[in-house]
């Protein structure tokens, strides 16, 4: 009597868990062979990560090209820089995924 009750207040906990695991309504879930993944990233999301990467790049050029800064210092400033001009498109892409 008891395993039974255990068994169902089981099943119940893994339909509660399954409500939180199902992606959001509008998101389809892809098939990889016998494998379902979640729904890819959104579109605006790499376009945000491109553009990130993108002046990332130019700072590490200009930091390697200056004659008072080094590469480590364009680096960095890249890097921040292209992160908060990205930010906006990066944060709607993992709102939307």
């Amino acid at each position: 009597m008891q395993v039974t009750e255990g068994k169902k207040f089981h099943a119940r906990n893994l339909t509660i868990l399954n409500r939180f695991l199902r992606p959001a309504r509008g998101h389809r879930r892809r098939r990889l062979g016998s494998i379902v993944s979640p729904a890819l990233m959104p579109d605006v999301f790499w376009i945000g990560l491109g553009l990130a990467g993108f002046i990332f790049l130019v700072g590490v050029f200009a930091g390697a090209r200056s004659s008072t800064t080094g590469l480590r210092t364009g680096a960095a400033i890249g890097a921040f820089l292209g992160v908060m001009l990205a930010f906006p498109l990066l944060a709607i892409g993992l709102a939307t995924s």
